[in-house]
């Protein structure tokens, strides 16, 4: 779990990316991407 806060209009950026070692270029094509996002009160 990664808990996060939000800007002052209650904004969150979503990144989707990856790390590697490789050195050359690298292409990616996601198919989907899933995330859910839960209000947590504090």
């Amino acid at each position: 779990m990664l808990t996060v806060e939000t800007d002052d209009d209650g904004s969150v950026w979503l990144i989707v990316g990856t790390d590697s070692g490789f050195e050359g270029l690298t292409r990616l094509y996601y198919d989907r991407i899933a995330y859910t996002l839960t209000r947590v009160d504090g």
